[in-house]
């Protein structure tokens, strides 16, 4: 009896030692799918701060907290999954240190319940990598006013399972839409391609995934990634 007893209270003592993060579970139901891999999937759920997006490995338990209402909106248009990895879009515009930025996120080294995307520095050059937590990579694409080409428009982003991943981000000028190619193959991003006749929303892989491919005045190029 007595040893059943301490069986007891030693279970009791690790749950309340439990933090509450490692208590929570990737839920399979009530929550609305915006991704799904393989490996990973998005959902929505709401939190502590309302309405939040967070993605889980489908192999864990444990959810990260990708997006909630405190923190620079999430374009959902903008989210792609491939192996454990996710990139996507954030925006923050008011006054003039609105910025934008691509973060990509590893499941395998990101926290649980973590807000990943606290506000970069609203400076630099496009392309600069910001300071970001662990297992975030946060490129920086421009802002309101602080960079030279200004507020960013249409960006899509093609990632690959290995975290690798390239995007387009077109910016308005007035004689046309100024398209850039970027590349990201994990440690800087650097920038391949510019142009007015860079065809805005046009990226993907060739057949073998290395490298990334667009259209530019209507001739097809590509960059291994």
């Amino acid at each position: 009896m007595r040893a059943l007893a301490i069986c007891v209270l030693a279970v009791a003592l690790a749950g309340a030692a439990a933090p509450a993060s490692a208590q929570a579970r990737c839920p399979r139901r009530g929550v609305h799918y915006l991704a799904r891999g393989p490996q990973a999937i998005v959902f929505t759920l709401h939190g502590p701060h309302g309405l939040g997006t967070y993605a889980c490995r489908s192999s864990r338990s444990r959810p990260v907290l990708l997006n909630d209402p405190t923190a620079p909106n999430l374009l959902r248009s903008t989210l792609r999954v491939a192996g454990h990895y996710i990139a996507f879009q954030t925006e923050s515009h008011s006054g003039d240190t609105g910025y934008d930025q691509i973060l990509r996120v590893d499941l395998n080294a990101a926290r649980a319940l973590t807000p990943i995307t606290s506000p970069a520095s609203a400076s630099g050059q496009v392309g600069d990598q910001q300071t970001a937590p662990r297992g975030v990579t946060s490129v920086y694409l421009g802002g309101d006013t602080v960079a030279p080409n200004g507020q960013p428009g249409n960006v899509v982003i093609a990632l690959r399972r290995d975290g690798a991943f390239a995007f387009t981000v077109s910016y308005q000028k007035q004689t046309g839409s100024l398209t850039q190619i970027w590349l990201e193959p994990g440690r800087t991003a650097r920038m391949v391609d510019e142009g007015l006749g860079v065809r805005e929303g046009v990226l993907g892989f060739t057949p073998d995934r290395r490298s990334v491919t667009w259209i530019n005045n209507g001739q097809r190029r590509t960059a291994v990634l």
